[in-house]
């Protein structure tokens, strides 16, 4: 179409909940709130966080009548602020119809871990690990309760790795069971090896694993504090890494970053990418440490924590301008959850068969066990949210898609502030940019 090309479509779901906004000539129209707009040369891209849709925009008055329709600029009198909790509640009401169950399955196979990073929140946990048992308890509920064609496990401790039997003992399980399935994994990478990595491919349908770096060697080494490590645990996740990439999974690099280590992170990204080089099976994920429920001593003062953020925006985009991938927040339209706490589909398993709803915060926090053979449903107010989120929120494309749910431990925090709003709409530019680098570079010569 003259004047504009889609580069990433809308959503559908959302389209036929919002209906297509009629173009009306003599109208006055402003940019959508939920819009964010950015310049590559003389090419405009408009984002919108209401639809999900990115559009590349060469003339403007062409492409006006359809960004109408698509909300991306809406009547100067529209109040979407006010419109907001409506639509969340729609989206909810269109969910709710649809057939109860799950297909992400987060399966903390133990609580223990062979490293003693002092940042960690599961300090104070009990330590567990599953049986056998309940490991067939887990092929069954998931057998009995799947949404989906497909289930989408994500294996966490603790580190996974260290109940090996459970991750065989299910997935076997799961492939006797004729249950299709992937996996993923959250590890420090200390505990692979050829072998396992085999085995992780064939028989876990393994895909992903993300692992954690904390510095330079000596840095990363003083951090994680392995219990009995010979070789270096710096050294040894490295080479881990590489036989990952080798045997055609892809691996997320993600790099702590705060006081300690800001300094250093730039020098480790060089050895790294000189390591690794650029593959589609690598990205990098570089994160602030945050406070914790266990420990409240991690975030730095304000000018050191500005410091920080300014220093991690410049190195993801170093790593994107040299055409390293990196991991950046997903672009999506509204839906009908925040994050794990009030979605549906997602299910966590503790170690003792326990079920939760939540990652970080699952100690205290139980709904049924696996043994119970019943739908485990979230609570009525697990879908309490603050809309009200103060001014800091008001000019915010995200707004649409951020809605601190109320139960939430770090809702208690304050749940936003310009410094973090900045960087994190830093990022949204960034995963616009890599969605139409992505579009660009399959459709080359098109």
């Amino acid at each position: 179409m003259a004047g504009f090309r889609v580069i990433r479509e809308a959503s559908i779901t959302v389209l036929n909940l919002c209906d297509i906004q009629n173009y009306i000539p003599d109208r006055r129209y402003k940019q959508s709130d939920y819009v964010y707009r950015c310049t590559i040369g003389e090419i405009a891209l408009y984002y919108s966080c209401l639809t999900g849709e990115l559009i590349e925009v060469t003339d403007l008055n062409d492409a006006f009548k359809y960004m109408v329709n698509h909300w991306f600029f809406v009547g100067e009198e529209y109040n979407e602020k006010e419109n907001a909790p409506k639509l969340r509640k729609l989206m909810l009401a269109l969910e709710k119809k649809e057939k109860p169950g799950y297909n992400q399955f987060e399966i903390l196979t133990t609580t223990n871990c062979n490293a003693s990073c002092m940042y960690c929140y599961e300090h104070g946990y009990e330590r567990t690990t599953m049986n056998r048992k309940i490991a067939i308890q887990v092929v069954n509920y998931i057998k009995n309760y799947l949404w989906g064609k497909e289930a989408n496990i994500r294996w966490y401790g603790g580190e996974p790795l260290m109940n090996i039997q459970v991750i065989d003992e299910i997935s076997e399980g799961l492939s006797r069971n004729g249950v299709s399935f992937s996996s993923k994994m959250i590890s420090n990478g200390y505990l692979f090896s050829k072998q396992i990595i085999e085995k992780a491919k064939n028989r876990w349908n393994l895909k992903n694993v993300r692992i954690t770096f904390d510095g330079l060697e000596q840095t990363h080494n003083k951090v994680k504090q392995y219990k009995g490590a010979s070789l270096s645990p710096f050294i040894r996740t490295i080479e881990n890494v590489e036989l990952l990439l080798d045997a055609n999974i892809s691996v997320t690099i993600r790099i702590n970053v705060e006081s300690h280590n800001v300094d250093e992170i730039p020098d480790l990204l060089d050895q790294m990418c000189e390591l690794f080089g650029k593959t589609e099976l690598l990205d990098y994920m570089i994160r602030p440490l945050n406070n914790t429920r266990t420990l409240t001593t991690i975030e730095s003062d304000e000018n050191n924590r500005r410091h920080i953020l300014n220093r991690i925006d410049e190195i993801k985009k170093y790593l994107f301008e040299n055409d390293y991938n990196v991991n950046s927040q997903d672009l999506k339209a509204l839906t009908s959850h925040t994050c794990y706490v009030d979605n549906r589909r997602y299910l966590l398993i503790k170690p003792n068969g326990g079920l939760s709803f939540c990652p970080e915060f699952f100690e205290n926090n139980q709904f049924g066990t696996i043994g119970d053979d019943s739908l485990c449903i979230r609570p009525a107010n697990y879908y309490e949210y603050k809309y009200d989120k103060g001014e800091v929120c008001n000019n915010c494309p995200l707004y649409i898609n951020c809605y601190p749910n109320q139960l939430c431990p770090a809702f208690h925090k304050s749940v936003c502030d310009e410094m973090k709003k900045n960087s994190i709409i830093r990022d949204l530019e960034l995963s616009i940019r890599n969605e139409y680098r992505k579009y660009m570079n399959k459709n080359k010569g098109i």
